[in-house]
């Protein structure tokens, strides 16, 4: 038989769990024919949302150093585990050796391409 609300919490058939109320335009659309509405065009913020996205995208595909220097950080701060991270990260970001690593690094992945 098809599951009924209340089912899943051991309440009678048609009772909701505490918290699972549907929302008010889902029971509209379920009184005005069974269906749930289309979803509204996508806003002007959310279309300059996702254009940045994009565009942050492109940027890091075409900047391979900057997944470089996160990864390299992450990595190195899950092995040590410093207690201030703040610190460590300071530390890690003003290397004077940074730079040369990460020029290293890049060209080993141009060799490997």
């Amino acid at each position: 038989r098809p599951r009924q609300d209340g089912d899943a919490a051991g309440l009678p058939s048609g009772v909701r769990p505490r918290g699972a109320e549907p929302r008010a335009g889902a029971a509209a659309a379920r009184l005005q024919g069974g269906c749930t509405p289309p979803a509204p065009p996508p806003s002007k913020c959310s279309s300059t949302r996702i254009q940045t996205r994009i565009a942050n995208e492109k940027y890091l595909r075409t900047h391979k150093e900057v997944e470089l220097l996160l990864s390299g950080f992450f990595r190195e701060m899950f092995l040590k585990r410093p207690d201030n991270i703040q610190e460590f990260a300071a530390d890690y970001f003003t290397d004077p050796r940074l730079p040369n690593k990460i020029h290293m690094q890049l060209i080993k992945e141009k060799k490997a391409a």
